[in-house]
Parts: C-alpha cells; structure tokens; sequence
C-alpha cells in the first residue's frame, strides 16, 4: 500500500525468480494452481495490460516478468490441460504485441530480439502441449490461430511447408494456416505486391509478426525494382518515391526516403535516381518504424487483444 510497508494482497503478484543450480525444489504452497494462475492473468489483463501508455519501460518489465512467473510454475508442475494452455496463449500474445507496438522504444526499454526468444518459447510449448492434448483426443479452440502465427514466425525456414503438411487436417486446412501459407509463397517468391496485400488484409496480430518482415521484403523489391528499371550500369531512371510509399507501405514520404538513401539512392524533387552503380545494400537493416496501418487494425483494448478478442 502506498506510503507504507503494508503488502495489498489483493493486488500483489508473485515475481519471477530465475532457476539456478543451488535453488531447492519448490515447496507445494510455493506454486500456484491452474486457477491460482488463471486469476493472475486475469488480474494483468484486466488491471495492468491497458496501463503501460508512457511509461513502456515498466509496463514491459512488470508484464513480462509476472507471465514469465507464470510460465515457470506451469513448467515446475508439468500442467497441461485446455486452462493452462491459455494461459500460454495469452503470454504468446502479449509478446506478438509488443514486437510490433514497442518497435521504436529504445534498446533500454524493450529488447526485441529477447521478446522474440520468449515469442518462440511460447510457441514450443503450445506446439508440445497441443500433442500431448490431442494424444488424449483434447483439442484447444485456439490451436489453428498458433499454428498460424508459428508458421509466420519461420517465413524464412525453407522446411516450414514440411511441417505445415505434418499438422491435423482440421489445422492445415483453417483460414489461418491457409494465410500463412500464402504469406510464405509471397515471401518465398519474392512477390513484395502480394506480401503487403496480404498485410493489409492480416487480422492485428498476424500483422504484428509480419511487420518483422518488412525491411527484408523492401531490400528485396528495391533490389528488384532498381535492377527492372535501369538499362544499365551508366545511367540512372528517376522512380515517384511516392509510388514506392504506396508499393512498399511506408509510413510515409520520410520513412521511404530515409530507407532508400540507406542503399545508396539519391533523392531529388520527389523523385529517386534508380542506378545499378551506386545502390549498396547496408550490412544490417534500419530500426523498424511502426506502422499506422497495422495500429489501426487494433480496434479493442490491449487487455481484449491479448485475451483473444
């Protein structure tokens, strides 16, 4: 309680303490429950998860380390049954999320290579929770919107359609592993109009991941686009950097330029000088920008999107 050392039990949420060598086997009142643990993520996603605007540093730090806790007790206990399993479900969420609406913060407040291990963690627990579930012929409502989102998160492994062919008929043939699929044809192919059709058609959280991607498809189209364009390595064609804000779904004529001027291109009146000479990819890509297009898809709270509204 505020201004005093008296702990709001109602309020209070048990910390994530990290496992070591040295540590002892946790006592049975130490672990939460199922329903204990249902209760605590209903608690952060009613009271917590819409609480983080201007302060994202604490905001993330709190969230992630409290589901990251719940993750932990979950594991400790081997529960695996449809409550637990969204349990993780939300904890995937919350960090698909943050991938995309964190983006800009600074490397102090939000690490996104750390969210995408903890991303990726989720998933292969829900990916061996759902076997061990379907071995008992168990299956969870929400089991084709995670395999849709793991697919989309290994665009770039070339065994992923193998893996896709490996899931439950009633799974590969759902509107979301069909989407995933087509995103990872475009991909694949190097169709960058297709890829970001696909993105303005994607739910909100499906944009999240794919937002990930942008840099890389745009290297991919500028390469192609600069090399469609020019006869030569002598001569330059001037391309409406306009067109390429459209074609490549820049947040704007800024966003475009900067990125293009990364590789190389010069900029004059509006326009860039497409030439096979100058254009030089850089070693690594640009911090991502967030992208209105993908904020505006969120059309409920954080707590709804993360509780799978």
């Amino acid at each position: 309680l505020p201004g005093t050392n008296m702990v709001n039990h109602a309020a209070a949420v048990k910390e994530y303490s990290r496992s070591s060598a040295d540590q002892e086997e946790p006592l049975p009142h130490e672990l939460r429950p199922s329903a204990v643990l249902s209760m605590t993520m209903d608690y952060i996603v009613t009271q917590i998860l819409d609480q983080g605007e201007g302060n994202y540093r604490e905001w993330y730090d709190f969230v992630w380390n409290r589901t990251r806790g719940i993750r932990k007790d979950i594991t400790q206990q081997h529960l695996c049954d449809p409550v637990t399993v969204s349990l993780i479900e939300k904890c995937t969420r919350f960090h698909i999320h943050c991938a995309h609406h964190l983006c800009e913060e600074p490397i102090s407040s939000f690490e996104a290579k750390i969210n995408n291990e903890n991303m990726t963690k989720c998933l292969q627990s829900l990916k061996e929770m759902y076997q061990d579930l379907a071995n008992k012929d168990i299956y969870c409502p929400n089991e084709a919107e995670f395999r849709g989102y793991s697919v989309l998160l290994s665009l770039n492994k070339g065994d992923i359609l193998r893996e896709v062919q490996q899931f439950r008929s009633a799974i590969r043939n759902s509107l979301e592993v069909k989407f995933a699929v087509q995103v990872f044809a475009a991909l694949n192919s190097n169709n960058f109009v297709r890829f970001f059709r696909l993105v303005r058609a994607a739910s909100y959280l499906n944009a999240c991941i794919l937002h990930c991607y942008f840099n890389q498809v745009r290297r991919d189209a500028l390469r192609a686009i600069n090399f469609a364009y020019t006869v030569s390595n002598q001569r330059s064609t001037a391309f409406p950097v306009e067109n390429l804000v459209h074609m490549l779904l820049f947040q704007d004529f800024e966003e475009a330029t900067d990125f293009l001027m990364s590789y190389g291109l010069s900029i004059s009146e509006g326009y860039v000088d497409l030439n096979r000479s100058t254009f030089l990819e850089p070693e690594g890509f640009c911090k991502p920008r967030k992208s209105l297009l993908i904020c505006q898809k969120r059309n409920v709270s954080i707590g709804e999107v993360i509780n799978g509204g």
